[in-house]
């Protein structure tokens, strides 16, 4: 494992490679992932698990598009992800939203061919109305509020099912 960063108050992240030294898991530290950070064109094409600690609150553009990302843990402490931050992670089944997040951008799981469930833990102020295109699995998005509370939906998943008060 290696460390980016100068302290441990500043962002940074730890690595995980395989046998190739291609990075296969990492795990953030700090308030805000910065746009691209872990994008496939910057080298983490193979990244398939990622955390977000505790005490981020906001994820930036493209951040995790990357096609190998196959799970990732979101802090409580989230409260927005920005346009296409997991965009074309085409192995991703299944995501868990945080109760704290706000917003969720345009594009935001744009592609994500294999994700077939979402999970909100709270209600968010908005959500794009394309925050789920082209998420052609997604059939089922459960949510802890009621039919309308939130606009848009289904938020681009053409093929969903919304479980209104599902927790």
């Amino acid at each position: 494992m290696s460390k980016r960063g100068r302290a441990a108050r500043e962002p940074y992240a730890e690595y995980t490679v395989n046998s190739n030294g291609q990075i296969i898991a990492a795990i953030f530290y700090g308030a805000e992932v910065p746009q691209s950070l872990f994008a496939g064109t910057a080298g983490f094409g193979m990244l398939a698990e990622a955390t977000v600690t505790e005490g981020c609150e906001y994820i930036g553009s493209g951040a995790f598009s990357t096609n190998g990302l196959r799970s990732i843990s979101l802090p409580s402490t989230l409260k927005e992800i920005d346009s296409g931050a997991f965009q074309n992670c085409m192995l991703l089944t299944s995501i868990e939203l945080p109760a704290g997040l706000e917003y969720l951008s345009r594009n935001t799981f744009k592609n994500c061919l294999a994700l077939a469930a979402v999970t909100f833990h709270g209600t968010p102020d908005s959500i794009a109305t394309t925050a789920f295109s082209g998420c052609e699995a997604l059939l089922t998005i459960n949510v802890p509020w009621a039919e309308g509370a939130v606009a848009g939906a289904p938020w681009g998943a053409t093929n969903a099912t919304i479980n209104y008060r599902a927790l």
